[in-house]
């Protein structure tokens, strides 16, 4: 495998930032979808209580009713499955972008997604989380060697009545 100069990693973490913020686009769009809707439902039917349409002298009866039964519900799934859809979205964009870069060499691929694990964008990091997964490379800082440590030390739990 060649190795890929400065230009291409750049590259490759420019297309893994908009992977994330296509992402992120997306899931805001259908969730203020859904917010707005509770919105303006949460505001209209207090309003046309206020004004006196009740149930039983508004459309027959069943207009306020049927919104708030059938209007929050959908609100909060539209909310929910947009988050949903991230996932799905973040899941196939990982998988896209990582048959890609397993044409680069694992010192590459390193150096591409260490770069990314400190964006801003939460769908980006995840993405990069799942492609380290992927190529099996570190997610998480290894612990640091103990100093002037010879290996012959007590354990913690040991006593010292315990070692006569």
């Amino acid at each position: 495998m060649r190795s890929a100069d400065e230009g291409e990693i750049a590259g490759w973490r420019e297309e893994i930032r908009r992977a994330g913020a296509a992402i992120r686009a997306q899931r805001s769009c259908w969730f203020w979808i859904g917010a707005r809707f509770l919105f303006w439902l949460g505001l209209l039917v207090p309003i046309f209580l206020a004004v006196g349409a009740t149930p039983a002298r508004f459309a027959g009866g069943y207009a306020l009713e049927t919104a708030w039964k059938t209007g929050i519900p959908a609100g909060l799934a539209v909310a929910a499955l947009s988050l949903l859809a991230a996932v799905v979205c973040r899941t196939r964009e990982a998988a896209r972008i990582g048959e890609r870069l397993e044409s680069l060499p694992l010192d590459d691929r390193a150096r591409v997604l260490s770069s990314l694990e400190q964006e801003p964008l939460a769908d980006t990091r995840r993405i990069v989380r799942a492609l380290k997964r992927r190529f099996a490379l570190p997610t998480e800082l290894a612990p640091a060697n103990l100093r002037h440590s010879r290996g012959d030390e007590a354990m913690p739990a040991e006593n010292a009545s315990d070692s006569r």
